[in-house]
């Protein structure tokens, strides 16, 4: 069974593999960089901005950040429809895959807890606390408490549990070690019976919708089980007099989602960062990744349409342009107010100034030759 487990975590890391790449493609990786390095100067400044904070909202802000980013974290069981005849009739043999699976589990939380204290380094050196031998022991001990607490009606409340003694560390030190272990035990005693497959199979299935919605704001992951008749937003759709394209496209949840995901991002810079220069440069990076994801996402959804509805391909190419840039400039639009609220109507200027150069510069030169140049 643990062979099993591992052949289908190599598939599924492999799967992820492969779309991180189909993500990242067409020079989008150089874009993903250059953000990257803006968004951690824009972290630079928040440390800067941090001297004036009291050392218990840092304590805080620490552990929330670690126990936010590793609270969603699910045992990734793999199981398939397949497994509910295979398994069911063995006890033990589902009993070792669990257990594999946990294992596993645990070290993407361990992964989570290494990354995230890599992260808050500086502000782990603001409260006083070095990274110490203590603190890594907490870092395994909540691990397994986590991934254990999955098979517990108290997960809820187990997570604000560990928040809290995530914050005690800071002020009772190598005790909350003891309140970890005690905590283990706890755990390991109310741990529930194992469930049955058909409710491991169901858990899997959600937590593989919920990975892909995530996904969802950066690219047009498939998401199953989980489409909706908006009737309402299709009949707003229809009373608008826009392209027939533009419609169709509007009506694409993968679309709406990829677009919202970007102006999270860029609502976040926005107000965090109180750098102009540095909230023009993520604007105006965004805009770009924003173009070039919906112009693979058309030439995806859209291919269908047109073997359905024969078009001229002059009017196609046409027709896609008014599509990059009905979004443009609706993205830029909800830009330009947020950049106001946040830098005020003078600083803005220079936000706009960016969003100008993606518009008369980028998009003509990269995005709209591209389609230019099909078929």
């Amino acid at each position: 069974m643990d062979k099993l487990y591992k052949q289908r975590l190599q598939a599924a890391l492999l799967q992820k593999y492969r779309y991180l790449r189909y993500i990242l493609n067409d020079h989008v990786l150089v874009i993903v960089f250059f953000l990257f390095v803006t968004l951690a100067y824009a972290y630079h400044d928040f440390l800067q901005q941090s001297f004036m904070l009291p050392q218990w909202v840092l304590t805080v802000f620490v552990s929330g950040f670690i126990t936010l980013l590793i609270y969603p974290i699910r045992v990734a069981t793999l199981l398939k429809k397949q497994d509910l005849h295979y398994l069911n009739h063995s006890a033990l043999l589902t009993k070792r895959y669990f257990y594999s699976a946990q294992l596993y589990s645990v070290l993407f939380v361990l992964f989570a807890f290494v990354s995230g204290t890599i992260i808050l380094l500086p502000l782990l050196h603001k409260v006083k606390m070095a990274v110490t031998l203590e603190w890594w022991l907490n870092g395994v001990l909540y691990s397994f408490i986590h991934v254990m607490s999955q098979l517990t009606p108290l997960k809820k409340q187990l997570s604000v549990v560990l928040f809290i003694v995530m914050v005690s560390y800071f002020y009772i030190g190598v005790f909350s070690c003891v309140i970890l272990c005690s905590l283990f035990v706890f755990v390991y005693t109310k741990q529930s019976p194992l469930q049955s497959i058909a409710q491991l199979i169901e858990a899997e299935s959600y937590r593989l919708m919920r990975q892909n919605m995530w996904l969802h704001f950066f690219g047009d992951a498939p998401i199953h089980h989980n489409t909706k008749k908006q009737s309402y937003f299709d009949n707003v759709v229809s009373r608008v007099n826009v392209s027939v394209l533009l419609k169709y496209a509007l009506r694409q949840k993968e679309i709406r989602e990829n677009v919202v995901g970007q102006m999270i991002v860029a609502s976040l810079v926005i107000f965090a960062s109180k750098n102009v220069w540095v909230i023009s440069v993520v604007v105006g990076l965004l805009l770009f990744l924003s173009g070039v994801q919906l112009y693979h996402t058309l030439i995806y959804q859209c291919s269908r349409f047109y073997k359905w509805m024969p078009h001229n391909v002059s009017d196609w190419k046409k027709e896609m342009k008014q599509v990059v840039f009905f979004i443009f400039l609706l993205q830029s639009g909800m830009i330009v107010v947020l950049s106001s609220i946040s830098i005020g109507v003078i600083s803005v200027m220079r936000v706009v100034l960016s969003i100008f150069i993606v518009r008369f510069l980028v998009l003509p030169l990269y995005i709209f030759s591209k389609i230019d140049k099909m078929m």
